[in-house]
Parts: structure tokens; C-alpha cells; sequence
């Protein structure tokens, strides 16, 4: 087996585990929205989506990019398990202090942040409660981002998984019972999970526990701080442009369609998170094993555009086709007027994760002040974007706000690379990404413009081709139907 091969199999492997796990996600993620449609209403999720913008805003103040630097430096020490070992106990610790800061300045600024989101001052209690989920997400992040930086992946998974189930047996009662009053103990409830499903599987790893003294976490905490603080920056942007964006429909248009509007984007991420997840969690900590190697680097980052594509842009097709319907088992009929929305984005999505396999070259080579530009630019001209849009285009416009912003992200993250670090797309991705990008742009044209039956038949045939390419170039990377036939043998 060729070197290239193995790399391929080892992203097609990393990326079916979190397919497989996603899976359950997904079905964990339909009833739950389903039982918050029935429940809450659009409104409902206007609120929690509020609450929820709020919580990344803050976050992304108070926990200075650790959760992304410590994966550098602890996949960096593979070679060095004494060196790593002190490093996680450090990590350990640094999540633990932000997490408190994210829960006091939530406790703080609990009045102003009501009055802000809604016009008065009568979520101050919730606000302040909403703390402790900050807390609990700082703590159970910082523990997965251990287990990313060691590559324990199946570890990760699991905790995945089992921190979704909790999630929904804890949240779903209190919604039941105390309605929109039940929305931040979910939230809480949720937090709590997490951090005690990621430390069980965190003590899976079998790490030794390593006491640190406060001078040890200075010494060793400041080159992870320090690359961490211009990330935390970056983070900033996009929960800003999310928070304003929320607050902007929620002025010129009402808390309806802030909850259609999340409830629209949360389909999207929900069904294109399998390839999303599989990024962050293992792309990221191999490339930074590369990064000093131009050759080595190029090569990962275009097999990883190359494996995205391949397994993104059937299901973006499926998306497409199958909105209206997917809606109405997710949500209800009264979530409809989000389908235009969709689409869009879902061209959208395209371009993002072209863009964001690129992106992750600036946090693999610590290039942070790169990083901090790259990302700040774009989300100056995405929040223009949203207003400008949603103003003309209602809820529609805040798809092609999503399409538009991300092609611009894509042009731009292309050229700094380019002129930056040398990169350069191969021959073949670029094939790949033209051919299903025209099978998208010919399938949204149809359903634009065409009424139901060509929609479906010319749908289910575009759909039909973008599989069959995606497992034809699988089948010439890897031997997927072969590999498929023997593990049926197997089993």
C-alpha cells in the first residue's frame, strides 16, 4: 500500500467514524428539534438561539483560544510523552481558570445582557444562570481538545455520542415541563454532561495525573496563551456577527424568524457536521505534525479538500432536493418559509468547506497575527452581508448572504496561502470540486425554477450522479467497494 493510499484511508477512516457517529447524532438532533418545534415554536427557538449567541460571544472572550492552541502543542510532543504529559496537566488547569472567568463575567453582566437581547430586565436570572454553562463548556472542550491533541479519536466519538444522549434525556423534561422557563437549565444540563462524559473518556486515555504548581502553569502556559490569544480574537468575529446578526432580524423583523433563521442553519449543520467534525477533530492535529514540510502539507491539505468534497457534496444534493420534507419531519409546517434559505446556503456550504481545509494551514504553522487578519476581514464584510441582505431578502437573503460571504472567504483564504506558504491545488481536486459544483448549481437552478415533478425527477438523477462520481473516485483512492465487500464477508 502506497503512502498516499494510507493517507487516504486514514481521512476516509477518521471521517466514517464520525459519519457513523453522526448518524446517531442526527437522529438524537431530529427528536429533539421536533419535540422543541412542538413545544417551544419558532419563538421558542428565537430565545434559545439568543441564549445561545450570547454564550459563544462570551466564551469567546474569556477562553482565549486554548481550546484550539493546546491541541498544537500537545500533538507537537508525540515524540516527547513526558514533555506532552506536563504540557495536558497544564491545559488542565488553564480550562478550569477561563471557565470560571466566562461564568463570573456572565454573572457580572447579567442585567446589561438581558437588556440588550430582549428590551428589559426580565432574564437577569437566566442570564446569571446561564454561567454555569459556560463553565461546563470551557471544562468539557479543554478535555476533548486533550484527546484531540493525543489523536484519540474513537475516544472523542463515544464521548460525542454519549454526551448527545444525556444531553437529550436531561433537556427534553425541562422543556416539557416549564416551557421557555426550562430553556437555560437545558442549556446547563446539557454543559454538565458534556464535562462529565468527556473527563470519563479523558480518563480512558490513561494520562498520568501530573500536579502542576502555579509556576509551572506561567512558564508552561504562556506560549499557549499567547498563540491562543490572537486565535480567541478570531473566535470573537463570528460569534459578534452572530449575536448582532440575531439581535438585527430580531429588531427589523421579530423572534420568529430569528428562531426560523437558527432552525434553518441548524439543519445545515446537523446534516454537513460528519465532514465539519472529522476536520477539526483529526485534520488539524496531523497537519500541524507536517507543518514544517511544504511538499508533506500541501499534499495532506489537498487530499483533505479532496475526501471533503467527495463525501459533502452528495448530501448537499440530498439537501436540496429533499428540504420541504426534511422540515416537516425536523420541525413542522410552520418552518417552510426557511427552504429558499436553505438552498442557498447550501451552496454555500460548498465554498466553506473548500475554504476552511485551507484556513487551518495559519493554525498549523502558528502563523496567529495571519490567522487573526485572515479571519477578522471577512467577518466585517459577512455581518455587512447579513444586514444588507436579510433588509432586502427576508430570510432568503440571509442564505445568499451565507453563499456570497463564503465565496469571498474561499477566493481570499485561497490567495494568502498561495502567496504566503506556496500552496497550490492539484490537478485533480480541482477537477473534483468543478464537477460537483456544477451538479449544484444545475440542481438549485431546477429547484428555482421548475415546478415539483421536474424538481424531483431531474433532482433524483443529479442526485444518483453525484453519488456514483463520489464512490467512483473512492473506489480509485482506496478500494471502497472492495473494502466494503470484505468487511460484509467478515461480518
Amino acid at each position: 500500500m502506497s503512502a498516499e493510499e494510507k493517507s487516504y484511508k486514514q481521512i476516509f477512516k477518521t471521517t466514517s467514524l464520525f459519519g457513523g457517529i453522526q448518524v446517531f447524532n442526527i437522529l438524537i438532533s431530529i427528536a429533539k428539534s421536533k419535540i422543541i418545534a412542538v413545544l417551544l415554536g419558532p419563538t421558542g427557538l428565537g430565545i434559545i438561539s439568543i441564549f445561545n449567541s450570547t454564550s459563544t460571544l462570551i466564551a469567546s472572550f474569556t477562553n482565549l483560544g486554548i481550546n484550539i492552541s493546546a491541541i498544537k502543542s500537545i500533538a507537537t510532543l508525540n515524540q516527547d510523552p513526558e514533555s506532552q504529559h506536563n504540557i495536558i496537566a497544564v491545559v488542565k488547569k488553564l480550562v478550569w481558570y477561563t471557565g470560571l472567568l466566562g461564568f463570573l463575567v456572565t454573572l457580572i453582566l447579567s442585567p446589561l445582557l438581558s437588556k440588550i437581547s430582549f428590551g428589559n430586565y426580565t432574564y437577569t436570572f437566566s442570564f446569571a444562570l446561564l454561567g454555569l454553562s459556560l463553565l461546563g463548556l470551557q471544562v468539557s472542550q479543554g478535555q476533548i481538545t486533550i484527546l484531540q491533541g493525543l489523536r484519540k479519536i474513537k475516544l472523542i466519538a463515544l464521548s460525542s455520542l454519549i454526551g448527545a444522549i444525556f444531553g437529550f434525556l436531561l433537556s427534553v423534561p425541562l422543556y416539557y415541563v416549564f416551557g421557555t422557563d426550562g430553556i437555560v437549565p437545558a442549556i446547563v444540563a446539557t454543559s454538565i454532561a458534556a464535562v462529565f462524559t468527556s473527563w470519563y473518556f479523558l480518563k480512558k486515555a490513561e494520562i498520568p495525573n501530573l500536579k502542576v504548581n502555579f509556576l509551572t502553569i506561567k512558564k508552561e502556559g504562556i506560549g499557549i496563551v499567547k498563540l491562543g490569544f490572537l486565535i480567541s480574537l478570531t473566535f470573537i468575529f463570528p460569534a459578534v456577527v452572530a449575536y448582532v446578526g440575531q439581535l438585527f432580524i430580531a429588531n427589523i423583523g421579530n423572534i420568529q424568524d430569528v428562531g426560523l433563521y437558527t432552525a434553518g442553519f441548524a439543519i445545515v449543520g446537523t446534516y454537513v457536521g460528519m465532514v465539519f467534525s472529522a476536520m477539526s477533530t483529526d485534520y488539524y492535529p496531523s497537519l500541524s505534525e507536517v507543518a514544517n514540510d511544504k511538499t508533506k502539507f500541501t499534499k495532506k491539505i489537498n487530499q483533505q479538500i479532496l475526501v471533503s468534497i467527495l463525501i459533502l457534496a452528495p448530501i448537499l444534493t440530498v439537501l436540496i432536493v429533499f428540504i420541504k420534507l426534511g422540515i416537516i419531519i425536523l420541525y413542522s409546517a410552520k418552518f417552510l418559509g426557511t427552504v429558499k434559505m436553505i438552498q442557498w446556503a447550501s451552496l454555500g456550504v460548498f465554498f466553506q468547506a473548500f475554504s476552511w481545509c485551507i484556513a487551518f494551514i495559519f493554525l498549523a504553522k502558528g502563523d496567529s497575527k495571519l490567522y487573526f487578519w485572515n479571519e477578522f476581514i471577512p467577518n466585517i464584510y459577512m455581518l455587512a452581508l447579513n444586514c444588507f441582505c436579510y433588509y432586502f431578502w427576508g430570510l432568503e437573503g440571509m442564505g445568499i448572504s451565507f453563499l456570497i460571504g463564503y465565496f469571498l472567504y474561499a477566493v481570499q483564504v485561497y490567495f494568502v496561502a498561495k502567496k504566503r506558504y506556496g500552496f497550490k491545488f492539484e490537478s485533480e481536486v480541482l477537477k473534483l470540486c468543478a464537477i460537483h459544483l456544477t451538479l449544484l448549481i444545475a440542481l438549485f437552478l431546477i429547484e428555482y425554477n421548475f415546478n415539483p415533478i421536474i424538481q424531483y425527477t431531474v433532482g433524483l438523477l443529479i442526485i444518483a450522479a453525484s453519488f456514483i462520481y463520489s464512490v467512483s473516485v473512492m473506489e480509485k483512492k482506496i478500494g471502497f467497494l472492495a473494502s466494503l465487500r470484505a468487511r460484509y464477508k467478515r461480518g
